[in-house]
């Protein structure tokens, strides 16, 4: 049964990507490193903790490891965490940005895109809402005035503040019918 397990272990290591987890597994090693070699203290424990949390999370290959690092990464660039042993940094006194942490992120970012990619899919899907939203508060308006004037409709285009953006742009839209009929 112990080599069933061993077996069982071994081939999940080899089946998994390891190249998405470089930066895992370098933000591993200077956590640790900062926290024992470097007497980082107290503060260095969570983000070593949230670091094994993410391995633990690829090793069981649940996607949620990408965004917790990339959190974890975030509170590194804004010194919310502290700083790894190395210190890079630029910004004002006021306000500076841990550029190792930055630069992890980015490379954490590109190697795993299909995070990336799904929030750019969201936010062009919101994006596409709205528009869509939009032009059926647009159609609705011109059902509305379809049998308004051309002097009523000139008189909702001149009360902009009055009438909301769809109303006026569906008597613009109307007016634009007419002149082409």
């Amino acid at each position: 049964m112990n080599n069933d397990l061993l077996e069982s272990f071994k081939s999940r290591l080899s089946n998994l990507d390891w190249k998405k987890s470089i930066v895992l597994l370098i933000s591993i090693f200077l956590s640790v490193y900062s926290y024992f070699i470097c007497n980082q203290g107290v503060l260095g424990i969570p983000f070593t903790i949230g670091t094994f949390v993410c391995l633990v999370l690829f090793y069981l290959e649940i996607k949620f490891w990408t965004i917790l690092l990339s959190l974890l990464l975030l509170l590194k660039i804004t010194y919310i965490l502290p700083q790894f042993f190395i210190t890079l940094e630029f910004g004002t006194s006021n306000f500076k940005i841990n550029v190792l942490a930055l630069i992890l992120l980015i490379v954490h970012l590109n190697l795993n895109n299909s995070l990336t990619n799904k929030l750019l899919q969201k936010l062009r899907k919101s994006e596409k809402t709205k528009n869509d939203n939009f032009q059926s508060r647009v159609q609705r308006f011109e059902f509305k005035y379809r049998y308004k004037s051309i002097k009523q409709l000139n008189e909702i285009i001149e009360d902009k503040g009055v009438m909301t953006k769809e109303a006026v742009q569906a008597a613009v839209n109307l007016i634009d019918k007419f002149d082409m009929g």
